[in-house]
């Protein structure tokens, strides 16, 4: 990656945006601010884990570039951007949402959660899975545990009697 610097040097000098987004290329925003265009880090990393490598000492831990470490590449990126935007949402990670942007100094632009769509064309069920997961939203796919050969035999006695229609042991 660091050796597409010049590349997209001359990339931003040919479209001339009024804003990059990036993420790892630590070197974006110096570049970007050498030609007048701003910069915003998006980062896909919970915001949880992100204060807790904000608090960290990362001495020792090497990157495939042994000149510069991870963890200098991500605060390098935070630290020169104009914006930093990540995944989440004040309600579920506030708290390390404000940890994160007191270790920065700068607000963070949350985006919200960010989950993928199912591809619903590629995933089916069988009906009778279909119609127990309307009326119960949950699954849980089981291995027997060692010395069992099947979920049923490593079951207590009377089980699948007590749980009834409440729940499907398959």
């Amino acid at each position: 990656m660091d050796q597409t610097e010049r590349d997209i040097e001359l990339l931003l000098c040919n479209l001339k945006p009024h804003v990059v987004f990036f993420d790892f290329a630590y070197w974006m925003p110096k570049l970007a601010r050498h030609l007048g265009i701003k910069t915003v880090y998006l980062s896909v990393v919970n915001l949880v884990m992100k204060a807790y490598i904000a608090g960290k000492n990362y001495e020792g831990q090497e990157t495939s570039m042994p000149d510069i470490k991870l963890v200098d590449r991500l605060f390098i990126s935070q630290t020169e951007c104009d914006a930093n935007v990540s995944k989440g949402s004040r309600e579920i990670e506030g708290p390390f949402t404000e940890l994160v942007e007191r270790f920065f100094g700068k607000s963070i632009i949350l985006a919200g959660p960010v989950i993928p769509e199912t591809p619903i064309s590629s995933f089916s069920l069988e009906e009778k899975w279909v119609k127990y997961l309307d009326r119960l939203p949950f699954l849980a796919a089981l291995k027997p545990p060692l010395g069992a050969e099947t979920i049923e035999e490593a079951l207590p006695d009377g089980f699948v009697d007590r749980i009834g229609s409440r729940a499907v042991v398959h």
